[in-house]
């Protein structure tokens, strides 16, 4: 049975509360619920120093985790999970693929400080990240989005993608408020038009060519696309939803930064393709000069001594040569 360690902080003397308890089946888990809601503190949070390893089962309770520091990996993969996470830090890598949210699910308030896994994740109700922070880059790959998605006031403060996710007609995303540091890509998902922008911040534009991320679709491909096309098309895409909501104002703007990218995207072509003219050239230029010589050795080994089988024909050549060079 878990239990909860009680420890001082020498830095701020202030009470600590740890579960060093692995999870690794239902009922692990259901020991470590019941150990960290019924507390009565709840502004104090609880670190929990084991990495929780859930894999092909369906998770029936609603996993309600508040204030809560996992310290370690968590792994629930191609299950049926429901939650609601508020207050609580991922510090270890943290993967929900494969996994059908039939519920609604929640994540308030919460910091990851690595990368997310979403991939293949369906999400069949609410999933609500509102004033949620994602440290690093960020990529959500296959996602179904099946009705109703929140990321106000969420921070991105890497590179972000969707890529090929999908929605429903019933499906709205709501991206209110939200800051994206490094760009946004969703050039490739399948939204609808209900998606709402309002009030989005989106940095980076002239630190697009630094972005490895855009680049290989987070290491998808191997070979590499353009950056500045990929994010001008996400720009394309929410100027036209600006305008589906009559957000005048929103539509100027994303139609300029859109024109603006596109234009450096114009001139990176320019820059790939002269740069591989002068790379032909180049190469043109060596054949041609080791051609020319190769020609010029035979010619000259032919007339001179016919190739080695006439040394007549060598010592009359050796003589004209020394006649030409010194006479």
């Amino acid at each position: 049975m878990p239990k909860i360690e009680t420890r001082i902080n020498p830095e701020n003397g202030k009470t600590e509360y740890f579960i060093n308890y692995p999870v690794k089946n239902l009922q692990s888990l259901k020991k470590l619920i019941n150990i960290i809601n019924p507390r009565k503190n709840k502004t104090t949070p609880i670190f929990i120093t084991q990495p929780i390893t859930l894999k092909n089962i369906t998770i029936s309770l609603v996993t309600a985790i508040h204030n809560c520091v996992f310290e370690n990996e968590i792994t629930i993969q191609n299950c049926t999970f429901n939650g609601e996470f508020n207050g609580v830090k991922f510090h270890g890598k943290t993967s929900f693929e494969g996994t059908t949210f039939e519920k609604k699910v929640r994540f308030h308030h919460c910091i990851f400080h690595k990368r997310v896994y979403f991939d293949n994740a369906k999400f069949k109700n609410l999933i609500d990240f509102f004033d949620s922070t994602f440290e690093k880059e960020q990529q959500f790959y296959k996602v179904d989005f099946e009705d109703v998605g929140v990321f106000s006031n969420t921070h991105f403060k890497g590179e972000t993608q969707f890529l090929y996710c999908t929605t429903t007609s019933k499906t709205y995303l709501n991206f209110e408020s939200a800051t994206f540091e490094k760009c946004l890509d969703l050039s490739r998902s399948n939204f609808n038009n209900n998606i709402n922008f309002w009030n989005i911040t989106i940095n980076g534009d002239d630190k697009i060519s630094e972005y490895e991320h855009y680049k290989n679709s987070f290491g998808i491909y191997k070979n590499p696309s353009s950056s500045y096309r990929l994010i001008r098309e996400s720009y394309r895409k929410i100027k036209k939803s600006f305008s589906n909501n009559g957000d005048k104002i929103g539509e100027v703007e994303y139609n300029s930064r859109e024109q603006n990218i596109y234009k450096k995207e114009l001139k990176e072509i320019t820059i790939k393709s002269t740069t591989k003219l002068f790379k032909y050239l180049f190469y043109f230029f060596i054949i041609f000069c080791k051609n020319i010589n190769d020609l010029s050795m035979l010619y000259l080994n032919k007339w001179s001594n016919n190739y080695g089988r006439s040394w007549i024909r060598g010592f009359f050549f050796t003589l004209l040569i020394g006649i030409i060079v010194f006479g």
